[in-house]
């Protein structure tokens, strides 16, 4: 099914639901209505401003709509105009949501507002509105207010049954357009934590960890097992977080801890972590020798989060972790850990050892895309301990481990070292795919401890990988991004390789105390890095903060491809502490970041959402999408943005391609900085956009342009002046 906008014949423009061929008008459909009015079932929102005239602007094509009084063909429309004296307001339908747009002329104090009836008084709920009438629940989220590529300070008032929208801090010159980053928790009543994050194809996003009572975590939640102390959740999530759609428990009359996330080749989630359930799931297929302690576990479960269809556990006779997960090329599934044993390692029904077994070794196993096999299993280790916590695959489907070794003079048959070695040292390790073959190991070093949360393979074949390191004096040569002191203390650090596993660039990122990565991602071939500092206040500039900062707060750094330079830092904060446990990108290049916050229920970053019964004091998973930084300069007038939209900039022209409707607005600057126009264009439907530049002397000027919560700068030359 699905929804167009269509004319109602003297009765203003609603929505239709449309399969089959044929469109009629569901219950409680939204429809326009000549004066101002917005109607949703029996809840009414009159819009105030004296709106004189509704128009739609019209899209391709006509429907048959069936109605009481028979069948018409109505024409469709993109978008609605409720046009008045001062102001406008534009409604469009966006991806399952009605977008509501006022935009008020140069020189117009900013304010709109509407009066509900037929429902009960709104209520702010989290960062949008919520009006309830019989049997509807309306939503408006996501307020913002515009003017150019600036957002305003935009305040809600409500007072009865009438909503006020003002916003603050605009320049009378210019048009202001009022909107009705967004975080989430999803909390249980005792100890929750975020550790891993997925960003699916089709927009939602997964978050995975334990929880310490599953039984009011989440709005709901769906349970596979026996619950025990910790459980291990998966939640699903829309890609704007304001909805939570599902929560499936994996439990055991133990402790169940899911620390990865992948999608499977036909769209089914993966989770694998560790677990002391012998009776974990509701069904289990134990390979190896399970020896009472905790064991990894593989899970799979349906996309919608409703059914299990299997679980695996990898067993050996003392202690074994399960960490990340990752697809193989052919649809196997990957699942990277360490494994503890005393004599020679026992995991899995079977092993190839690579190195040295000590007590602690890397395991890497792969199992068939159902769960129903052990397909091989690789054991890497050195003669100290070694631990493995990521895994993913390089352009030529070899399996890319990574972690941290004790050994790393002996770790793995043969190694390659960049650094100096001692203590704990990061290693890169790369697996024939059926893991029967050693081809290379890379060890990453500095004489104080270092490791390696994350890797990612970018488009170029080239590794990324992002840790931490504790002494930058001796480590692989770097370039250094914030307070870095002495260069001693635990620090975050990301590393360009080459196909071999020879690094290339390496980066540092300080605080003037501890910080650590926990994961990357690419956006394009740009690098996200996201962990957690201790003094964030003294991270890399430029960087942004959104909420309050407290004692630790999670934090994303945006690099360019080849980590030669320093794009952005984000805090994400709270007045307790967050941890930034995962970051992914979006199918449309949304960022999301995962975690664990403590104490930060009330302001962690700007707006917020709680999904659950949080208990104060104690720690929350969270979810957070990541606006799109200010992008770096582009000296030939054409810029390709990350979050989906192209502008062009040509003969007084500039060209946006919008992947899908959205607010448009841009600011000229001159070269020294001054800002010369202003233009608020407000909603626009998806596809190729014109906009006429104003006239502007002959010269240089840096055009900085907005869609929606994407920003992109572009410099133009004005070569004919007027």
């Amino acid at each position: 099914m699905r929804m167009l906008f269509v004319s109602l014949q003297g009765y203003g423009i609603g929505f239709v639901e449309c399969g089959e061929g044929m469109c009629s008008f569901p219950d409680g459909a939204l429809r326009v209505l000549p004066d101002g009015g917005v109607k949703v079932g029996n809840v009414s929102l009159n819009l105030m401003g004296g709106y004189v005239s509704i128009r739609g602007e019209r899209r391709e094509g006509k429907v048959s709509v069936f109605s009481g009084n028979g069948t018409h063909i109505r024409p469709l429309y993109k978008s609605v105009v409720l046009k008045g004296e001062n102001v406008k307001a534009v409604l469009s339908y966006v991806g399952g949501e009605v977008n509501l747009q006022f935009v008020f002329k140069a020189g117009r104090r900013p304010i709109a507002g509407f009066e509900v009836s037929g429902g009960g008084a709104p209520k702010l709920a989290g960062d949008g509105l919520v009006i309830e009438g019989a049997g509807i629940k309306i939503r408006l989220g996501d307020l913002h207010a515009f003017q150019g590529s600036e957002e305003l300070t935009l305040n809600v008032g409500i007072e009865g049954n009438i909503v006020e929208l003002s916003a603050e801090g605009y320049d009378p010159r210019f048009p202001v357009v009022i909107d009705p980053v967004f975080a989430v928790f999803v909390a249980g009543s005792r100890a929750d934590f975020g550790y891993d994050l997925l960003a699916a194809p089709d927009g939602t996003v997964y978050v995975v960890g334990r929880t310490q009572n599953s039984s009011d975590f989440a709005p709901s939640r769906s349970v596979f097992g026996t619950s025990g102390n910790y459980d291990a959740f998966v939640t699903r999530l829309t890609g704007d977080l304001t909805t939570h759609l599902a929560t499936a428990i994996i439990a055991g009359s133990g402790d169940d801890v899911a620390r990865g996330i992948t999608l499977d080749s036909t769209g089914n989630i993966v989770i694998s972590g560790y677990t002391t359930s012998s009776d974990i799931a509701p069904t289990r297929t134990v390979m190896g020798t399970p020896g009472g302690g905790y064991e990894a576990f593989v899970t799979r479960l349906s996309a919608d989060l409703s059914t299990h269809l299997a679980t695996v556990v990898l067993a050996g006779s003392m202690a074994d972790y399960g960490m990340k997960s990752a697809t193989a090329p052919n649809g196997d599934i990957l699942v990277v850990g360490y494994t503890f044993s005393w004599g020679s390692p026992d995991f899995a029904p079977s092993r190839n050892l690579f190195g040295t077994h000590y007590v602690y070794d890397v395991f890497v196993s792969r199992l068939s895309p159902d769960l129903s096999a052990h397909v091989s299993t690789a054991i890497v280790g050195g003669s100290g301990h070694d631990f493995g916590l990521t895994v993913t695959t390089d352009t030529s489907g070899a399996v890319l481990v990574a972690g941290y070794t004790q050994a790393s003079g002996d770790y793995a048959p043969t190694r390659n070292t960049f650094g100096t070695p001692a203590g704990d040292d990061a290693f890169i390790t790369a697996l024939s795919p059926d893991l029967t073959t050693h081809i290379t190991t890379t060890i990453l070093a500095s004489t104080w401890g270092d490791g390696i949360n994350a890797i990612e393979v970018n488009s170029s074949g080239q590794v990324v990988v992002g840790g931490w390191v504790n002494n930058l004096n001796d480590f692989v040569p770097a370039d250094t991004f914030g307070f870095c002191g002495g260069g001693t203390g635990t620090n975050s650090f990301a590393s360009l390789l080459d196909a071999s596993l020879t690094p290339i660039k390496t980066v540092v990122v300080c605080s003037q105390f501890a910080d650590g990565c926990h994961d990357v991602a690419l956006r394009g071939d740009t690098v996200l890095l996201s962990g957690e500092a201790d003094a964030s206040n003294t991270l890399p500039d430029p960087k942004v903060v959104s909420g309050n900062m407290g004692s630790t707060d999670s934090y994303v750094a945006f690099f360019s491809p080849d980590l030669s330079t320093h794009i952005l830092t984000l805090i994400i904060a709270g007045s307790g502490g967050e941890d930034g446990m995962a970051i992914d990108v979006g199918s449309m290049g949304d960022i999301y970041t995962a975690g664990t916050a403590t104490g930060s229920l009330g302001d962690l970053a700007d707006v917020r959402d709680t999904f659950g019964t949080p208990s104060p004091g104690y720690q929350e998973a969270y979810v957070a999408r990541v606006v799109e930084p200010l992008g770096r300069e582009d000296d030939l007038g054409v810029s390709e943005s990350e979050s989906g939209f192209r502008c062009e900039v040509k003969d007084g022209v500039l060209k946006v391609s919008l992947p899908s409707p959205g607010y448009v607005g841009y600011d000229i600057y001159s070269h020294d900085g001054r800002l010369v126009h202003r233009e608020s264009a407000g909603y626009l439907s998806g596809g190729e956009r014109t906009l006429v530049l104003p006239s502007l002397p002959t010269g240089v000027y840096l055009l900085k342009v907005r869609v929606g919560n994407g920003i992109k700068t572009l410099k133009f030359h004005n070569k004919n002046g007027g």
